[in-house]
């Protein structure tokens, strides 16, 4: 009877069209920090597999808005352990920094992980918005055996840096909300252009005025 419900339950395994790759609680969740022009994000990982995995690679992709920028020397100073790539967008022209987990998930049903990085803000002008929306960052793994074959995969430029050492990175979709918009200076007045021309044209009328009734 055992030996006959084991059959039956490779059976029903070998026939199921679910990934094995099964988000979990707070997968995909992104923290934001800070003030002004200089945020940190927080990006948390928690993956889980149907069956025990040999070897997984972790692969984090973020879109940079055109007006905010991230330093690569910084983020290895700042997030060691951690491969980072830039590339351009081939369609909407913006940055993406791709992150690649240098230590290896070996032996395991689950991966945890939280990514930590500096981003950057353009100050607000005409060419740049004061509010900046983020688009939800895009996990992937890279992982040795034969039970991801219904998994979504994930394409990524050719780069020798970003190359999967299994047959392609697989996609490891999140039910987090979308990002909230970012102020550029949240909680700050933003200075006013004409505000700023007012106070010079007072300041000369004052001194012509002082110099006027000096002579």
């Amino acid at each position: 009877m055992l030996r006959i419900t084991s059959i039956i339950l490779t059976l029903l395994i070998g026939l199921c069209s679910c990934c094995s790759l099964i988000p979990k609680d707070k997968h995909g969740d992104v923290q934001i920090h800070g003030r002004g022009l200089h945020r940190q994000l927080d990006i948390t990982t928690f993956i889980q597999t149907q069956q025990r995995v040999p070897q997984c690679r972790l692969l984090y992709r973020i879109d940079i808005p055109e007006n905010a920028y991230v330093d690569e020397r910084e983020l290895q100073s700042s997030s060691p352990g951690y491969e980072f790539v830039t590339r351009k967008h081939s369609v909407l022209g913006t940055n993406l920094l791709y992150a690649i987990k240098q230590k290896l998930f070996l032996s395991t049903f689950e991966m945890r992980d939280k990514l930590s990085i500096k981003l950057h803000l353009s100050p607000p002008s005409k060419a740049h918005p004061k509010t900046i929306k983020l688009s939800s960052p895009v996990v992937a793994v890279d992982c040795k055996g034969d039970i991801f074959n219904n998994c979504t995969p994930l394409q990524v430029p050719n780069d020798s840096r970003l190359k999967a050492v299994s047959s392609r990175w697989l996609r490891v979709k999140s039910a987090s909300n979308e990002l909230p918009e970012m102020r550029v200076f949240e909680g700050d007045t933003i200075p006013d252009e004409r505000n700023g021309l007012s106070i010079v044209i007072l300041v000369l009328t004052l001194f012509s005025t002082m110099v006027y009734l000096i002579r």
